[in-house]
């Protein structure tokens, strides 16, 4: 009785943990130095994948969101095109390519761009022991029954993003930040606590007025 008590507690702490949203953490952030903040017109939100992918339609959409309920006007580059745009394109140079990003990204009226790009996701496994609040005997009777015990491992993973704020007006980047999400439960426990930190910190940095 009282191991399957143990058992039940902890699938009950397990589920509690998996059901609490991630973390975001602003690890570094930049700012061009003469650069005041401004209230832009539109903000084009851009997330740098190989396609149309789910992931970038929920970040986007969660990123715009936020921006819209901070006040600032913006719209999601998924429907507009694709990441890969110059993808093929090799032949032309540079000036040529260039020229090609901006007038498409100018196309849908936007004077700003938010691009959030990938730089890196860390796994790693964490061992958790099961519960052991139980005295010393049943926690040796309970794993001398089972070979693996009430144990488990978990997978987690944290994803790092770095988020760059390009004027169209000065065709320049004028801010960046590199943030943390610790161990995201899927896209949109990520999208909902990625996006909050950033644009919350953008708001209370006056990067983006009202």
């Amino acid at each position: 009785m009282k191991k399957t008590l143990a058992v039940i507690s902890l699938l009950l702490i397990s589920f509690l943990f998996s059901s609490c949203g991630s973390l975001t953490y602003i690890n570094d952030y930049w700012q061009k130095p003469d650069y005041k903040g401004r209230k832009y017109s539109k903000i084009l939100v851009w997330v740098l994948a190989k396609e149309s992918s789910f992931s970038r339609r929920v970040i986007e959409d969660k990123v715009v969101s936020d921006l819209k309920s901070a006040g600032v006007s913006a719209i999601p580059s998924y429907d507009k095109f694709s990441s890969d745009l110059l993808e093929g394109q090799s032949e032309y140079d540079e000036k040529v390519k260039e020229e090609k990003l901006m007038n498409t990204v100018k196309s849908t009226g936007a004077d700003g761009v938010l691009i959030l790009a990938v730089k890196d996701i860390k796994k790693y496994k964490s061992y958790s022991p099961g519960y052991y609040g139980y005295p010393f005997y049943n926690y040796y009777y309970s794993n001398y029954e089972s070979v693996f015990g009430t144990g488990y491992y978990t997978i987690n993973s944290d994803v790092f993003i770095e988020s760059g704020l390009i004027d169209l007006n000065m065709n320049q980047l004028v801010y960046s930040l590199m943030s943390e999400t610790v161990n995201p439960r899927s896209v949109k426990d990520f999208a909902e606590s990625f996006s909050k930190k950033i644009i919350g910190t953008m708001v209370e940095q006056g990067i983006v007025l009202k």
